[in-house]
């Protein structure tokens, strides 16, 4: 068989097999089960196979777009209000969850051995991107960094919605919800305009997770204002939007990775879950003492990607505009100050590297 035929019979097997596996999924009621059955599904190929092909970034950005514009349209006034006065809190869960990475850090670099550095990159609750560049400044392994960002956001996909989904009222758990009032053709193109031009200036001002949160921003400012018509985006795009997202995060468990760093990430492995654990237990705790939705704040809480969290939340009756406020606040109070900690933490004043 030519490498050509080899190439076209991989990528039929990955399509058909994600689409296998998330329907599968959806239909035993698994919240998000068609970006789970889609990453879960693409990354047995990778691991095993290596990646059968390499998803355009326009793909996922287009994802990314038409999750946001189903989330933002079902942000209202109030909940603008009401997210102003959660500020507080949000930013002392961020320093109790920094605590609690810094010091599960030095557990890691005995365990998984790597230096401490790299320990502590591939902890903190930021952009793989970001702290993997941020890493490399002092000599982090960028490639455990990687990994390890992975299988957090892989391990949080999988196990804080079902864990969630134990909490919440809403007996609809389905990887999509059918709204009544699903949006005409032109209101909806309108909605993605928006989105669209929100993602492109969120990109351009480097904001974190900038393709979401800018499109986020932008269609839950016109529609808390009433500038728009609010409504539901039709289930087919929100398949869609999933399973690009899962396969995305399938494809970054490469063979070549996993099969380097196996002590690295059998290590991580008990680490991630304790932190998965700890983070829900914050909120549980949270919840508690502020009345309020424990799903919301498990999800609010969790370290794993907002576009994820956030659908989520949608999709189980939560308030998404809170979980999305915790998540922006907590990526960019880490992005910014991982360094900061870093040398504090590893009381480290050598000037560091620039490459």
């Amino acid at each position: 068989m030519s490498e050509t035929h080899s190439s076209v019979l991989r990528i039929a097997l990955t399509f058909a097999t994600t689409l296998i596996v998330g329907y599968a999924l959806d239909q035993f009621n698994v919240p998000l089960g068609w970006m789970l059955g889609a990453m879960l599904a693409s990354g047995c190929i990778a691991a095993t196979q290596g990646p059968p092909f390499a998803l355009p970034p326009a793909l996922q950005r287009a994802g990314l777009v038409v999750l946001a514009t189903s989330t933002g349209l079902t942000v209202t006034s109030e909940a603008i209000v009401m997210l102003w006065q959660w500020i507080p809190t949000i930013l002392v869960t961020i320093i109790v969850l920094v605590i609690i990475s810094t010091l599960a850090s030095v557990l890691y670099a005995k365990m998984g051995r790597v230096s401490g550095s790299t320990a502590f990159f591939s902890l903190m609750p930021g952009g793989v991107v970001e702290m993997a560049i941020l890493g490399q400044r002092y000599d982090a392994n960028q490639s455990v960094i990687s990994a390890m960002h992975a299988l957090r956001v892989a391990m949080i996909v999988v196990m804080l919605p079902i864990i969630a989904a134990l909490f919440t009222e809403n007996n609809q758990t389905s990887s999509t919800i059918n709204p009544t009032n699903i949006l005409d053709t032109g209101p909806l193109l309108l909605a993605l305009a928006i989105a669209s031009v929100g993602g492109t200036l969120g990109h351009l001002f480097k904001l974190p997770a900038a393709w979401l949160l800018g499109s986020l921003l932008a269609v839950a400012g016109v529609s808390s204002s009433g500038f728009i018509q609010t409504g539901g985006v039709p289930s087919l795009w929100i398949i869609v939007a999933q399973w690009t997202i899962g396969v995305s995060l399938g494809l970054r468990f490469t063979r070549q990775t996993v099969q380097a760093l196996p002590r690295a990430l059998l290590a991580g492995v008990p680490v991630q879950f304790g932190l998965i654990a700890s983070s829900a237990l914050i909120a549980l705790v949270l919840s508690r003492i502020f009345v309020a939705s424990p799903t919301t704040l498990i999800l609010s809480t969790a370290g794993g990607g907002m576009a994820e969290m956030t659908l989520a939340g949608k999709l189980l009756g939560a308030n998404v505009a809170l979980i999305a406020g915790f998540h922006t606040f907590r990526a960019v109070a880490v992005n910014l100050l991982a360094i900061q900690i870093w040398q504090w933490v590893s009381r480290n004043h050598k000037k560091p590297k620039t490459h």
